[in-house]
């Protein structure tokens, strides 16, 4: 009888809590992984999946703490406790935020530090820098400067610095989160041929997208517990209703009733409602809730776009006008924006495309403020936002950074919740938020599925909670112009559609929105405008199409 091989990565047993939680993260998860095998793990933000490679990684609990139960093997080592040396010689791993990976000056020494560690000969380092910046396209930027990259540039050198070590595991966190189109097919290309050469990939997403297809197996966790196991094609056939409802898959409001009464909630209490009905529900208590506070709206325009309407004109003085604007970074071979020009009007929402490095997150910066303009580019109520301080410049700008942990700024989620309120009304740490305010907060969290959560710290949230959190922060004091960076990348559907209804709720009441996305689709309408940016000039300006 032929003996069963010895799985590559062995999980018995696990949990995990981090500290000064009240409840684990990940409860009983046992879990084995063949060498040679592609296994995709699927999971809604805060599902435990990123808990989950970082236990398998080593990173929990020796760095973040907290208390890990169960056993952990990775090629007979324990990840919690191997010298860091042993385990970069067998497995490299990258999380969702590039910038928590990257720990020197530009691309080229980037991608040879961890081979430096491991003493690889020199001349065997610069093979492997060469290989991988013309694998990831990094060659024209390889001796620029990490912090004057894009986040999809820097999400390809941090790929680079982890598959120039050649490790035997890649465990990879939404690693094509960053990434344009293109990027994410030639991503797919690379991780596809590495794993032919024989290498075991864990890879992890909030969404079931085209790479998943692709994978031997896939298991799904909610609640940090596996619920559904198999391979892509017997999950969709038999599961899909369940997976909607995990918000794992876009809903099928035409999928055949027979197939309701297949699947049960095992262990949540999911409601039987389409997810399309649950969105309209949950966002018209919201609007209710919101109004009783003394904020009216239209609620008929907070629901998704439908139909062929009409291509909305625009008047009046905008928001914002861009003229002519130029700008270079001052190492930079190239201006990072040439001659560009547009303007956003109230109540008008805007897409901002276009491939990594085209100058996107640096007009964004520009126009909230964060970066000083040049003189004459930019007027905000018809004034040179240069001749501005940055106070006044990102004083009426509602901006969710790419990356939320880059903003947070204080210990828990309530408080950073209402950190802007208090900023405005001059309230010292000890005065006691307006009854107004604090049930508008209440409501924005409970709305975002977080009220449970506001005695967390913010960084404790999964990806989709953290961009969620970064939005309603944004959206409870109102203002003529918010900017959204990236806002669904590696979110799952409950996401997204909660930040489309903010979204259209602060259209609705005049505001002027640029959402920077690699994914149109996701917030394409008729009545939404399109600009594309190319090499930093701007290339179109057009309404975009329904989905």
């Amino acid at each position: 009888m032929p003996t069963k091989p010895i799985p590559f990565v062995q999980l018995s047993g696990v949990s995990y809590a981090y500290e000064d939680s009240d409840s684990p993260t990940l409860e009983q998860i046992s879990l084995d992984v063949q060498a040679g095998e592609w296994l995709t793990i699927i999971g809604a933000s805060g599902s435990g999946k990123s808990t989950l490679c970082r236990i398998m990684n080593g990173q929990l609990p020796r760095i973040a703490g907290g208390q890990r139960k169960g056993n952990v093997r990775i090629d007979d080592m324990d990840p919690g406790s191997a010298e860091p040396g042993l385990l970069a010689s067998h497995m490299g791993s990258l999380g969702q935020d590039p910038d928590a990976e990257l720990v020197v000056g530009t691309v080229e020494d980037e991608i040879a530090f961890g081979p430096e560690n491991l003493r690889i000969p020199a001349e065997e380092i610069g093979r492997r820098i060469d290989q991988w910046t013309e694998a990831l396209n990094l060659q024209p930027i390889r001796h620029e400067y990490i912090h004057q990259l894009s986040g999809g540039q820097r999400q390809r050198t941090a790929l680079a610095s982890v598959m120039s070590l050649q490790p035997q595991l890649l465990i990879l966190d939404e690693p094509a989160a960053s990434l344009d189109p293109a990027g994410k097919q030639d991503l797919l290309h690379i991780i596809e041929h590495w794993h032919r050469t024989g290498g075991t990939l864990i890879t992890a997403s909030a969404r079931w997208d085209e790479t998943v297809m692709k994978c031997s197996r896939v298991v799904i966790l909610t609640k940090g517990r596996i619920v559904l196991e198999g391979t892509p094609a017997e999950l969709l056939l038999h599961h899909r209703e369940r997976l909607e409802q995990l918000y794992i898959l876009p809903p099928d409001i035409n999928q055949a009733a027979d197939q309701k009464a297949a699947i049960q909630p095992a262990d949540e209490h999911a409601n039987t409602d389409t997810y399309a009905d649950t969105y309209v529900h949950e966002a018209t208590d919201l609007s209710a809730s919101i109004a009783s506070a003394g904020m009216q709206e239209d609620k008929s325009e907070l629901r998704r776009s439908e139909g062929n309407a009409a291509v909305p004109s625009v008047s009046g003085q905008p928001v914002v006008e861009v003229r002519d604007l130029t700008y270079s970074y001052s190492s930079a071979l190239r201006p990072a924006l040439a001659n560009v020009q547009f303007a956003l009007y109230p109540g008008e929402m805007v897409l901002l495309c276009g491939v990594n490095g085209s100058g996107k997150t640096t007009l964004t910066r520009l126009l909230s403020g964060l970066l000083q303009p040049p003189v004459q580019s930019i007027y905000r109520n018809g004034k040179d936002t240069a001749r501005q301080s940055i106070y006044d410049r990102a004083a009426d700008t509602g901006y969710v950074f790419q990356h939320p942990d880059h903003q947070w700024v204080a210990a828990t989620v309530w408080e950073e919740c209402v950190y802007g309120i208090r900023a405005h009304l001059n309230l010292r740490p000890r005065d006691r938020l307006p009854d107004l305010y604090e049930k508008e907060a209440e409501d924005m969290l409970r709305f975002a599925g977080l009220l449970e959560r506001r005695d967390d710290s913010p960084y404790s949230l999964g990806g989709g909670q953290k961009r969620l959190l970064a939005a309603v922060c944004q959206f409870l004091l109102p203002r003529p112009l918010y900017i959204l960076d990236e806002p669904g990348s590696a979110a799952d559907y409950f996401t997204i559609d909660r930040l489309l209804y903010l979204c259209r709720r602060a259209v609705s009441q005049g505001a002027a929105l640029l959402i920077v996305t690699h994914e149109p689709e996701l917030f394409a309408a008729p009545e939404v405008r399109k600009l594309t940016l190319e090499q930093g000039r701007l290339i179109e300006d057009t309404y975009s199409s329904s989905r």
